[in-house]
C-alpha cells in the first residue's frame, strides 16, 4: 500500500466557498432574527408570551447563530491554510524531479 496524498483543489475552493457562503447566510438569519426581536419588542406581540421570545431570540438563538458563524469562518480559513499548504508541498516536490 502506498502512502498518497492527492489534493482536488477545485473541491477544497468549493468547499471553502460553501462555508463563506453558509456564513453569510446566518449573517443574514442573525439579522432577520434581530428585527423580529425589534418588533416584538415594538409591541406586536405583548406580554410575557412576546418577552420570552424576544428574550429567546437575543439570549439564546442569536449566540448560538453567531458562535456558528464563527465556526463557518474558522473552518473556511482552515480549508484555505490546507490549499496553501498542499500547493506548497506540491511545488516543493516538483522541485526534486
Amino acid at each position: 500500500m502506498t502512502d498518497e496524498i492527492r489534493v482536488v483543489y477545485e473541491d477544497m475552493e468549493a468547499m471553502s466557498r460553501a462555508f463563506n457562503q453558509g456564513g453569510e447566510t446566518l449573517e443574514d438569519v442573525m439579522q432577520e432574527m434581530q428585527s423580529i426581536a425589534n418588533t416584538l419588542e415594538d409591541g406586536a406581540l405583548l406580554g410575557d408570551g412576546g418577552e420570552a421570545f424576544t428574550d429567546a431570540i437575543r439570549s439564546r438563538l442569536s449566540p448560538a447563530i453567531s458562535r456558528l458563524i464563527d465556526k463557518f469562518r474558522e473552518l473556511d480559513g482552515d480549508v484555505q491554510a490546507a490549499a496553501a499548504y498542499a500547493r506548497q508541498a506540491d511545488q516543493k516536490a516538483k522541485g526534486y524531479f
